[in-house]
């Protein structure tokens, strides 16, 4: 909005006033010219700068075009600031929490803006996320107290801790306490009602254009399992989407392995699509078909869908639901302690730690947005490397909301001061804390998606000022160096954010992800949990809202990165080692690759193929194995 007006401005000014309003036939006619000698003519005329006419249209209703511009961006600022309002009211109206573990639906959202790979029914858009599905949360800002759907939909329990069988209720009213798996009985996903889990993996494909006007194809694809009632979905699992490719003609690479869940016993086969997308019409169909789920195994299955220039080439196996990546015991056997940081905006932080007696050296984890520590298998290898593992929370992440440190769950993740600074004070206070703990050798920073700017952040002040820091080394994990979605909706949240907090009474949790759904949940979020077991009190699985703090602070960081990135400057010199995927469906691989290189001048990147946003937290175990691979590799010759 902002650059049209400009440009309409810039555009105005070349054509005088009086063209625009006086008719055709009232303007003077001008004089005819008399003939000129062609002997008078020159081989070269000098260059033109003379007004040239414009577009009749554009000539004609200049002012009702920017008449129409002012109101509808007008009307969208208005609108914005209306919900800011109406969710500050209600996070302010919220009731304060006694202390304790708040009350949550066990359901939530992506690290990152949104997996994008599922993200076009809604957007966390797992861009592609297929449909982020209603849950039975509250209105925004409301205690959370989820109730049973209409027309028998799933149900969730409100004890966050029946997750893991920690709590025992008296579910049939036989004076007997029993075990509960956070739901009640007859709900979607549980023991009772298992859901297998079917991988798939595009391993090659061609498509040809779409049509002979237009040429070049929009792909994606679409694998779907299927039941007798194609709506017997409510939480959105039974699809994966693969996200879209732009212009192919010929080959081209999906290399991520997704998953799609199904009820064992009441489905038999799958269905994959594949659509040409089109923004002003209905996607076409290129090629379809379908095919029987075969039993669990650790075997891939392999298929081939061809029709005329188009062909697909994928492969399948079933895991079961007994089978788990990482497991609730898994994730408890890596046992975390906790020391809780008192900050001075009376909120809290938390630093997690593992602590053995020997090692000597220490890693300190940043989760990224909305994301929690559930990573017992980096935990076993960076210890039986002799390292310390502490993990910070900082305020509003991670264990902050299972603890009662912050009031609204809606503000997970969110940055008040919309400044990246904010965290400097739990930093500071972690490290204190491991230095009195012990006196390490090697000293790691780890930063992964939105904990990468936080780290940087700290790091690039550490600079300014000239100070040193106790890190030996520093880890990134697919760090948000900037935003990934490209195009118009990265200029708006690049521009948007800045313009709205400048206006007086615009509050800093104003949502600006316009397909955010209090109501609903994170359908890759729930998936991921079938093979991860967090607790779901630490890392959301209902929607979080993407607010004007957090990508203004967000914004901040990127801009200082862009600005070393030009004056060709370093922030560090110490190793650091920057791991990307090609299959991330958060962010741009392009973009970190490129950004990335301010961090160190000491620096080592490594791509993969196929592993997911974070590199550690994968479909297939086999992919996690790789990043573990290169980790430790770089670990042992940082340490050497």
């Amino acid at each position: 909005f902002v650059s049209f007006v400009g440009w309409a401005k810039r555009r105005a000014s070349v054509v005088s006033v009086s063209t625009f309003l006086a008719p055709p036939s009232e303007q003077e006619p001008s004089e005819p010219s008399a003939p000129m000698d062609a002997e008078a003519l020159t081989p070269v005329q000098p260059e033109d700068h003379s007004p040239k006419p414009k577009p009749r249209f554009f000539r004609r209703h200049r002012r009702s075009i920017l008449a129409v511009t002012l109101v509808v961006g007008l009307a969208v600022i208005g609108a914005c600031v209306a919900t800011a309002v109406g969710f500050s009211e209600a996070a302010a109206s919220e009731p304060s929490s006694p202390g304790g573990p708040k009350t949550v639906p066990a359901m939530s959202g992506d690290e990152g803006t949104g997996d994008k790979e599922n993200q076009k029914d809604d957007v966390n858009k797992d861009d592609g996320n297929t449909a982020e599905s209603s849950s039975n949360v509250n209105a925004l800002g409301a205690p959370f107290t989820p109730s049973v759907t209409d027309g028998g939909g799933p149900r969730f329990t409100a004890d966050p801790l029946s997750f893991s069988g920690e709590n025992m209720d008296d579910d049939d009213g036989d004076g007997e306490e029993q075990e509960t798996d956070g739901t009640d009985d007859g709900a979607f996903l549980t023991d009772n009602r298992p859901h297998d889990k079917l991988i798939t993996w595009l391993t090659s494909a061609s498509i040809g254009p779409s049509d002979p006007f237009w040429g070049k194809a929009d792909p994606f694809v679409v694998i779907t399992t299927l039941t007798n009632d194609d709506d017997d979905d409510p939480l959105g699992v039974r699809t994966c989407r693969y996200k879209q490719k732009n212009d192919v003609d010929g080959p081209v690479s999906w290399p991520r392995k997704r998953v799609a869940l199904f009820p064992r016993g009441e489905v038999a086969n799958f269905r994959i699509k594949i659509f040409d997308a089109d923004s002003y019409s209905a996607d076409d169909l290129l090629l379809e078909g379908s095919f029987p789920i075969p039993e669990p195994s650790a075997n891939w299955t392999e298929h081939t869908v061809k029709w005329e220039d188009h062909e697909v080439t994928f492969k399948v196996r079933v895991r079961s639901w007994e089978d788990k990546i990482v497991s609730a015991g898994r994730i408890a056997a890596f046992a975390l302690e906790e020391q809780v940081f008192s900050l001075a905006n009376d909120e809290g932080a938390v630093l997690q730690h593992h602590i053995k007696e020997g090692n000597d050296k220490a890693i300190l984890w940043f989760p990224g947005r909305n994301d929690a520590w559930f990573h017992p298998h980096v935990g076993e290898a960076l210890d039986a490397r002799g390292f310390d593992v502490y993990v910070l929370n900082y305020r509003r992440v991670g264990v902050c909301r299972r603890l009662g440190l912050f009031e609204n769950p809606y503000l997970n993740s969110h940055c008040p001061t919309a400044d990246f600074a904010e965290y400097h004070e739990e930093i500071n206070l972690a490290l204190a804390f491991m230095a009195g703990a012990k006196e390490y050798t090697t000293m790691v920073g780890y930063g992964f998606s939105t904990g990468g700017p936080v780290l940087l952040s700290w790091m690039m002040a550490q600079r300014a000022a000239g100070l040193d820091d106790p890190f030996t080394g520093y880890v990134f994990n697919a760090p948000f160096v900037d935003w990934g979605q490209g195009g118009v909706t990265e200029y708006l949240l690049e521009t948007l954010p800045s313009l709205l907090l400048a206006i007086p009474g615009v509050p800093t949790t104003l949502n600006v992800d316009p397909a955010f759904d209090p109501d609903g949940v994170s359908s890759r979020g729930i998936v991921i949990r079938t093979d991860y077991e967090f607790d779901p009190r630490t890392r959301p699985l209902y929607q979080v809202p993407v607010t004007a703090g957090f990508v203004q602070g967000s914004n901040a960081v990127h801009e200082g990165l862009r600005r070393l990135l030009v004056d060709d400057e370093f922030i560090t010199d110490k190793p650091t080692l920057v791991l990307f995927s090609d299959a991330d469906d958060v962010l741009d691989t392009d973009e970190i690759e490129e950004v990335s290189k301010v961090i160190s001048s000491d620096l080592k990147q490594y791509r993969f193929a196929s592993n997911s946003h974070d590199a550690f937290i994968n479909d297939d175990p086999e992919d996690n194995d790789a990043a573990l691979d290169v980790l430790t590799d770089w670990l042992d010759e940082a340490a050497a």
